[in-house]
Protein backbone atom coordinates (compact mmCIF):
# COMPACT_ATOMS: atom_id res chain seq x y z
CA UNK A 1 0.00 0.00 0.00
CA UNK A 2 1.24 3.62 -0.97
CA UNK A 3 0.99 6.14 1.50
CA UNK A 4 1.42 9.90 1.50
CA UNK A 5 4.88 10.17 1.87
CA UNK A 6 5.67 7.87 -0.80
CA UNK A 7 3.74 10.12 -2.77
CA UNK A 8 5.50 13.01 -2.18
CA UNK A 9 8.89 11.46 -2.23
CA UNK A 10 8.30 10.79 -6.28
CA UNK A 11 6.25 13.60 -7.13
CA UNK A 12 7.90 17.15 -8.86
CA UNK A 13 8.04 19.94 -6.51
CA UNK A 14 5.08 22.58 -8.23
CA UNK A 15 6.52 25.27 -10.39
CA UNK A 16 4.23 27.57 -9.34
CA UNK A 17 3.13 28.33 -5.53
CA UNK A 18 -0.38 28.32 -6.61
CA UNK A 19 0.19 24.60 -7.31
CA UNK A 20 1.74 24.07 -4.38
CA UNK A 21 -0.70 25.38 -2.57
CA UNK A 22 -4.25 24.61 -3.94
CA UNK A 23 -3.23 21.44 -6.19
CA UNK A 24 -1.31 19.78 -4.02
CA UNK A 25 -2.93 19.15 -0.71
CA UNK A 26 -6.22 18.13 -3.16
CA UNK A 27 -4.05 15.76 -5.63
CA UNK A 28 -1.70 13.83 -3.30
CA UNK A 29 -4.95 12.22 -0.91
CA UNK A 30 -6.48 11.62 -4.42
CA UNK A 31 -3.16 9.89 -5.79
CA UNK A 32 -3.37 7.84 -2.74
CA UNK A 33 -6.71 7.15 -3.02
CA UNK A 34 -6.62 5.96 -6.75
CA UNK A 35 -3.45 4.43 -6.05
CA UNK A 36 -4.20 1.78 -3.49
CA UNK A 37 -7.73 1.11 -4.42
CA UNK A 38 -8.61 1.37 -7.64
CA UNK A 39 -7.11 0.62 -11.35
CA UNK A 40 -7.44 3.61 -12.81
CA UNK A 41 -4.26 4.64 -14.91
CA UNK A 42 -2.72 8.28 -15.65
CA UNK A 43 -3.91 7.64 -19.15
CA UNK A 44 -7.77 7.79 -18.24
CA UNK A 45 -7.09 10.94 -15.30
CA UNK A 46 -5.32 12.83 -18.56
CA UNK A 47 -8.54 12.00 -20.80
CA UNK A 48 -10.28 13.74 -17.78
CA UNK A 49 -7.73 16.55 -18.30
CA UNK A 50 -8.79 16.88 -21.89
CA UNK A 51 -12.45 16.88 -21.83
CA UNK A 52 -12.63 19.01 -18.66
CA UNK A 53 -10.67 21.60 -20.78
CA UNK A 54 -13.07 21.11 -23.77
CA UNK A 55 -16.10 22.04 -21.25
CA UNK A 56 -14.11 24.46 -19.15
CA UNK A 57 -14.14 26.63 -23.27
CA UNK A 58 -16.88 25.83 -24.29
CA UNK A 59 -18.84 27.38 -20.62
CA UNK A 60 -16.77 30.37 -21.17
CA UNK A 61 -17.72 30.96 -24.61
CA UNK A 62 -21.37 30.59 -23.47
CA UNK A 63 -20.80 33.21 -20.95
CA UNK A 64 -20.98 31.17 -17.52
CA UNK A 65 -17.91 31.67 -15.84
CA UNK A 66 -18.17 30.02 -12.89
CA UNK A 67 -18.56 26.70 -14.80
CA UNK A 68 -15.89 27.50 -17.21
CA UNK A 69 -13.50 27.80 -13.55
CA UNK A 70 -15.05 24.80 -12.41
CA UNK A 71 -13.91 22.86 -15.28
CA UNK A 72 -10.75 24.79 -15.72
CA UNK A 73 -10.31 23.54 -12.40
CA UNK A 74 -11.00 19.81 -12.81
CA UNK A 75 -8.37 19.78 -15.60
CA UNK A 76 -6.10 21.40 -13.42
CA UNK A 77 -6.48 19.21 -11.28
CA UNK A 78 -6.76 16.05 -13.17
CA UNK A 79 -2.90 17.51 -14.87
CA UNK A 80 -1.45 17.41 -11.20
CA UNK A 81 -2.99 14.06 -10.48
CA UNK A 82 -1.86 12.36 -13.70
CA UNK A 83 1.99 13.13 -13.20
CA UNK A 84 2.18 11.91 -9.71
CA UNK A 85 0.29 8.57 -10.23
CA UNK A 86 2.24 7.59 -13.26
CA UNK A 87 5.88 8.33 -11.10
CA UNK A 88 4.01 6.10 -7.99
CA UNK A 89 2.55 3.13 -9.59
CA UNK A 90 3.83 3.04 -13.65
CA UNK A 91 6.60 3.83 -15.32
CA UNK A 92 6.84 7.04 -16.99
CA UNK A 93 6.60 6.74 -20.63
CA UNK A 94 7.55 8.77 -23.73
CA UNK A 95 3.87 8.55 -24.92
CA UNK A 96 2.93 9.47 -21.32
CA UNK A 97 4.73 12.53 -21.30
CA UNK A 98 4.02 13.83 -24.92
CA UNK A 99 0.65 13.72 -24.07
CA UNK A 100 0.62 15.34 -20.75
CA UNK A 101 2.57 18.03 -22.40
CA UNK A 102 0.03 18.29 -25.13
CA UNK A 103 -3.19 17.93 -22.82
CA UNK A 104 -1.14 20.92 -20.97
CA UNK A 105 -1.20 23.04 -24.28
CA UNK A 106 -5.34 22.33 -24.62
CA UNK A 107 -5.71 23.59 -20.81
CA UNK A 108 -4.64 26.88 -21.65
CA UNK A 109 -6.04 26.95 -25.24
CA UNK A 110 -9.68 25.87 -25.11
CA UNK A 111 -11.03 28.41 -22.14
CA UNK A 112 -8.39 30.84 -23.97
CA UNK A 113 -10.38 30.84 -27.00
CA UNK A 114 -13.78 30.65 -24.61
CA UNK A 115 -13.06 33.56 -23.02
CA UNK A 116 -11.69 35.50 -26.82
CA UNK A 117 -15.04 34.95 -28.11
CA UNK A 118 -17.36 35.80 -25.64
CA UNK A 119 -15.50 38.72 -24.92
CA UNK A 120 -15.41 40.08 -28.45
CA UNK A 121 -18.88 38.79 -29.35
CA UNK A 122 -19.69 40.75 -26.17
CA UNK A 123 -17.58 44.07 -26.56
CA UNK A 124 -17.16 43.90 -30.18
CA UNK A 125 -13.31 44.77 -29.26
CA UNK A 126 -10.93 43.49 -31.72
CA UNK A 127 -8.00 44.22 -29.65
CA UNK A 128 -8.94 41.15 -27.83
CA UNK A 129 -7.53 38.58 -30.60
CA UNK A 130 -4.19 40.56 -30.14
CA UNK A 131 -4.11 40.18 -26.32
CA UNK A 132 -4.87 36.29 -26.89
CA UNK A 133 -2.15 35.81 -29.62
CA UNK A 134 0.05 37.36 -26.94
CA UNK A 135 -0.81 35.13 -24.12
CA UNK A 136 -0.34 32.25 -27.03
CA UNK A 137 2.75 33.30 -27.77
CA UNK A 138 4.58 33.49 -24.69
CA UNK A 139 2.90 30.50 -23.06
CA UNK A 140 2.75 27.55 -25.22
CA UNK A 141 6.13 28.88 -27.59
CA UNK A 142 8.23 28.89 -24.43
CA UNK A 143 8.31 25.76 -22.66
CA UNK A 144 10.19 26.56 -20.08
CA UNK A 145 7.96 24.43 -17.39
CA UNK A 146 8.10 21.36 -19.72
CA UNK A 147 11.93 21.59 -19.68
CA UNK A 148 12.19 22.65 -15.91
CA UNK A 149 9.84 19.36 -14.82
CA UNK A 150 11.76 17.20 -17.32
CA UNK A 151 15.09 18.02 -15.76
CA UNK A 152 14.02 17.77 -12.33
CA UNK A 153 12.57 14.31 -13.45
CA UNK A 154 15.86 13.20 -14.84
CA UNK A 155 17.81 14.52 -12.19
CA UNK A 156 16.15 13.30 -9.56
CA UNK A 157 15.71 9.44 -10.87
CA UNK A 158 11.97 9.72 -11.13
CA UNK A 159 12.86 8.93 -15.16
CA UNK A 160 15.07 6.81 -17.35
CA UNK A 161 17.49 9.43 -18.75
CA UNK A 162 17.16 6.81 -22.00
CA UNK A 163 13.63 8.15 -22.21
CA UNK A 164 14.82 11.03 -23.51
CA UNK A 165 17.83 10.00 -25.38
CA UNK A 166 16.21 6.95 -26.82
CA UNK A 167 17.18 6.57 -30.28
CA UNK A 168 13.54 5.21 -31.11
Amino acid sequence: MFTFSDIKKRALKPISAFGERIYDPISIPLVWFLANFTSINPYAINFINYISSILSGYFFFKGSASLGILFFFFASLADFTDGKLARLKFKPTKLGMFSDLNRDKIRVIMPLLGLTAFYYNTTLDISIFYWSIVFLFTNLFYPFAEAHMLYHSIKDNLVDKDIVTDKT
